[in-house]
């Protein structure tokens, strides 16, 4: 595939391979060691940027067919009960240990550039729920327990 700029792809729709709309993309995180983009930030819900809760997901789970056609090796369910990123609290994505969560609640192998602590058990993996923090709808922190549920009350 050729080339994409970034700026190109900031408000593109992210679809799930059946074509389900995920949420459109806000941002894209960069490692600044590798240079190479780890996470895409989905904004989902919401009308306007009002009520929308913003997901990072690892950017290897998103497939760049155009401009304007991205897919996610994701599926909605997962999204939606994965950790969201409060507003103004990017820098929780410069915590080796949160990034190295993210990757394996969406059962993915983080780079070895991360870091963290390298404690990535199979247990709990593809089955966690966010957490909720005191004051706040959504957590900003993963959750790497095992959930029957898999998705955490609105």
């Amino acid at each position: 595939m050729k080339t994409v700029e970034l700026s190109k792809l900031m408000k593109t729709n992210v679809k799930t391979a059946q074509g389900e709309n995920l949420g459109r993309i806000n941002d894209f995180v960069a490692n600044p060691q590798t240079g190479e983009i780890q996470f895409v930030i989905l904004g989902m819900g919401g009308t306007a940027g009002i009520g929308e809760q913003l997901k990072p997901v690892p950017w290897q789970a998103i497939s760049v067919r155009s401009e304007q056609d991205c897919v996610a090796n994701i599926d909605r369910a997962k999204l939606e009960s994965g950790p969201a990123l409060q507003k103004g609290r990017m820098s929780d994505l410069q915590n080796p240990d949160y990034v190295s969560r993210l990757y394996t609640f969406y059962g993915m192998q983080p780079p070895s550039a991360v870091g963290g602590t390298g404690n990535q058990g199979g247990a709990g993996q593809g089955s966690s729920s966010s957490t909720n923090q005191p004051g706040s709808s959504s957590s900003s922190q993963p959750d790497s327990s095992s959930s029957s549920s898999g998705a955490s009350p609105k």
